[in-house]
């Protein structure tokens, strides 16, 4: 009644009482919320924070009940009953999105959060308005506003957590770094010794064991600084463990033996890598795993898991068949070293074979200021600064500077692929035996792998994870095929499930618990747990991006997805083939677009390819690709008319003619909004002389490609098949599905022509290495048709309007170049018959367009078609 009367203008001395006494519930109410957060995750931090939430709420009531009707009253409450609010708000978000808790989306305990974190900053206000002496009838204006603001955010969070990408199974696993530490050498039979840390339970006892072998340093020394930002993340204070504290964390507590090794040539342990994966290495790993066996806290069951190398090399250890060795689980590794890694389609990948290899060279070298221009600037302070190289193991110091030693003769991944032509080209040679592309890595050793019957197997893969994610389906498929238990996760994620890259993504950073997810796969396999629910689920996890949800599968390719035809057009238009029609919309006989290539064309060096990028925390992005369209030739289809979801493998097929021997080509498949939003959903590319189908990238089918000189010719016309990277995306209805092909990714990719070995690696141009080409005809005639195939799940696309006469306005080529403003300039390409591309701001392009000059010139060449 009191607040009643408040909002008739009547002001009353009780109104104050009431907001004190809603107070105290709402205290009340929150300190429950605390003690409800300790006992719901048991950390030293929940535990801190609980105490300190629920003794600021007993100083509120205290003060607030004390000081009654004074000032300063409404000073206090204005300062702590909003942070505690906003506290308890975050949390409840935060928990949500973390967990995303079957059913948490509007239950009684989500809209309870919200109802006592929103009634308590509207108390706060009223308490403050009033102290003050305002009138409250203020109040019927600031509480709807607050509530309205209150609720927008609460539609946020449980918007952000349906479209988070935390798991589809809630598995609760504890966190601590109570653990027995120990590190110490291990002796080779070749009188090498690799250092090793464990991590133990605190209680002695006999525990499944997870065997991680790392060469990106299992440890790093800590300066020792006060001023050092990162002494506060060391379990120890003198070390910083970037990897396997991690993994840690979560698995000792839940009662395993972790064990950490710094693989041969790595980190604090002797040798040195003639290349990665040597059959010296391989040994290695089965004389740690004895040695292992043989400690008095492993009960004979084994796990390995990692990231990248550390998970190939668990795949190397399930690969020699010991029967200690029960479950593995490989996180974004390539599967095919070669094709997925350091030279995709044929072309050497700079973000691997340069920026990668550097970075692991810094590493190995012991010198932390070799990654500078490598990482972002912050990263790079907190290596060369913060970080003294690598951590020796205790007592052995002094064996430091000859392990560095042996380090400096590793293998140049860089200078080596830089010369490999295909993937039989040896690269290395180790024990007088030529090592090539094909020699190394898991696609290497999948036959041993395939007959280890009894092994689990658990593969996480990134969407947005170099040629990697198509390396994780194969080799999911390839093991269940041979009668594994073979389990698949791919997410929306960069490198090492790092980063959420979905552009549609409400945050970046994941919150899909990788390390509970693993912990809930050995505990099956390796504790024989009940309640992971492994069994019952599907083999396969995949997520859609743009519908921002996980769905699930037993196979890869889907069996239901049907492969969609669209062809090549004129004036830049995809055109699709409806079922049922006998005559393609395709012009007769030899059609082709005539296009310069630029060879200045790229994706941003924090793209897929960039490991260190992706290492040093970088969102993948390729939000720029509309202004990235006048370097490439562009073809897009009408808008769609419903959306649409593709599952799968895009496949270019082009018919197309040169004037040059090799040229690399890049194919995007992207979403068109509007003019201004294009959506990367992703990519293939090829080197034209490896344009054997099925494609081998040997030497020996090495074909160069007929130059032509003048025009499209029917004899001269060869085909080649881009496969794209997989990807589940999910369309909207009025967007336009887009293909756009370029020359060149001068960010990520190096092209092995004369003029780039003129320019970029200062060499004089072999006669053997093949001139850039000037021209390309792609060709779109039903002689000769260019083709998009796209695996789509359900109904055939549908577009707005009639797809053999209407299409997406693009721009033609002109034979007249245009005047521009002062400073601007045309590039030095036409695109005959098709469209121009500029080095001009878009607004001066498009008030070209607008212009009477443009529209004859259009006539002109629409009439001459």
């Amino acid at each position: 009644m009191a607040l009643l009367n408040g909002l008739k203008h009547e002001y009353q001395p009780g109104t104050l009482d009431v907001v004190l006494q809603l107070q105290a519930v709402y205290v009340a109410v929150g300190v429950l919320f605390n003690v409800a957060s300790i006992l719901g995750k048991f950390t030293p931090r929940s535990v801190l924070t609980g105490i300190f939430g629920m003794a600021v709420h007993g100083l509120i009531v205290a003060i607030g009940f004390e000081a009654d009707k004074k000032l300063y009253y409404g000073a206090v409450m204005g300062l702590f009953i909003p942070n505690i609010a906003y506290y308890g708000i975050s949390y409840h978000f935060n928990n949500r999105a973390k967990n995303d808790l079957a059913g948490y989306a509007g239950s009684w305990s989500w809209s309870l959060a919200i109802i006592i974190n929103v009634v308590g900053v509207c108390l706060a206000i009223g308490g403050v308005w009033i102290s003050f002496g305002l009138r409250p009838s203020f109040l019927f204006v600031i509480y709807p506003m607050l509530l309205i603001k209150f609720y927008v955010m609460s539609a946020t969070a449980t918007s952000a957590g349906q479209v988070s990408d935390c798991c589809w199974n809630v598995y609760e696993v504890p966190t601590s770094q109570r653990w027995r530490f120990k590190a110490q050498y291990i002796k080779m039979p070749d009188g090498k010794e690799l250092a090793c840390d464990m991590y133990l339970p605190t209680k002695p006892g006999k525990y499944p064991t997870m065997l991680h072998f790392t060469r990106y340093n299992r440890n790093f020394g800590l300066n020792t600084s006060l001023m050092n930002p990162v002494k506060s993340m060391s379990a120890d204070g003198i070390s910083f463990n970037m990897r396997s504290v991690k993994y840690a964390e979560r698995f000792v507590p839940s009662g395993y033996a972790w064990v950490t090794v710094d693989v041969r040539g790595t980190g604090a342990s002797g040798g040195s890598r003639p290349v990665d994966f040597s059959p010296q290495e391989v040994k290695d790993y089965q004389t740690v795993l004895q040695w292992v066996l043989e400690q008095d806290f492993c009960n004979g069951k084994i796990g390995s898991c990692g990231i990248s190398y550390d998970g190939m090399a668990g795949i190397y250890l399930a690969a020699s068949k010991h029967p200690a060795v029960k479950a593995i689980a490989p996180v974004c590794f390539p599967y095919d070293i070669y094709e997925d890694m350091c030279a995709p389609g044929g072309l050497a990948c700079g973000g691997a074979i340069e920026d990668y290899a550097a970075f692991v060279k810094a590493l190995e070298s012991g010198d932390m200021t070799k990654v500078k221009g490598m990482v972002p600037d912050n990263m790079y302070n907190l290596m060369a600064h913060n970080l003294t190289g690598v951590m020796p193991i205790k007592g052995e110091e002094g064996k430091i500077d000859e392990v560095l030693k042996d380090h400096a003769s590793n293998w140049d991944m860089t200078s080596l692929y830089e010369k490999c032509s295909g993937k039989d080209t040896v690269i290395a040679t180790v024990g007088g035996k030529g090592m090539t592309g094909a020699d190394f890595g898991p696609s290497a050793v999948m036959a041993d792998l395939k007959a280890n019957k009894q092994l689990a197997v658990y593969t996480i893969g990134a969407w947005y994870d170099a040629g990697a994610v198509g390396g994780a389906f194969k080799f999911h498929q390839e093991l269940k095929e041979a009668g594994l238990k073979s389990k698949l996760t791919v997410g929306p994620w960069s490198h090492g499930c790092r980063k959420n890259c979905s552009p549609f993504a409400f945050d970046e950073n994941p919150k899909f618990d990788l390390y509970a997810e693993l912990v809930r796969f050995f505990d099956f396999h390796l504790k024989g747990a009940t309640d992971t629910l492994i069994e019952e689920e599907p083999d396969m996890h995949f997520w859609t991006i743009g519908a921002e949800h996980w769905r699930s599968g037993y196979n890869w390719p889907l069996r239901d997805v049907s492969t969609e035809r669209m062809f090549f057009g004129n004036k830049g238009k995809l055109v699709n083939f409806q079922a049922g029609s006998s005559k393609l919309p395709l012009p007769p006989g030899v059609t082709a677009d005539e296009w310069l290539p630029d060879y200045e064309a790229g994706t941003g060096r924090v793209s897929r390819w960039n490991y260190v990028q992706h290492i040093a925390m970088q969102v993948v992005s390729y939000s720029d690709r509309a202004s990235r369209g006048p370097q490439c030739l562009v073809y897009a289809s009408l808008p769609l008319e419903k959306d649409l979801v593709i599952s799968g493998s895009p496949v270019v097929d082009l018919r197309m003619e040169m004037d040059a021997t090799d040229a690399g080509i890049f194919v995007y498949l992207e979403e068109e909004v509007s003019d201004e939003v294009v959506r990367y959903v992703t990519e293939g590319q090829l080197r034209a002389s490896h344009r054997k189908r099925p494609s081998t990238y040997l030497t020996s089918d090495v074909k160069p490609m007929p130059v032509v000189k003048d025009g499209p010719s029917k004899d001269k016309v060869e085909h080649l098949t881009v496969k794209m990277q997989p990807v589940s995306y999910y369309f909207r209805a009025g967007s336009r599905i887009r293909v756009s092909l370029a020359a060149a990714d001068v960010d990520n990719f190096l092209w092995h022509d004369a003029d780039q070995c003129l320019t970029h690696f200062g060499l004089f141009p072999d006669q053997n290495l093949p001139k850039r080409a000037t021209k390309w005809w792609v060709h779109r005639g039903q002689t000769a048709p260019s083709v998009l195939e796209l695996p789509v799940e359900g109904d055939a696309p549908t577009f707005v309007g009639d797809v053999t006469v209407a299409g997406p306005e693009r721009p033609v080529s002109l034979d007249k170049k245009p005047a521009l403003p002062k400073g601007m300039s045309w590039r030095s390409q036409k695109i005959k018959g098709r469209r121009w591309s500029s080095s001009a701001p878009m607004a001066a392009v498009e008030e070209y367009k607008g212009s009477e000059e443009y529209k004859t010139l259009l006539a002109k060449q629409d009439a001459a078609e």
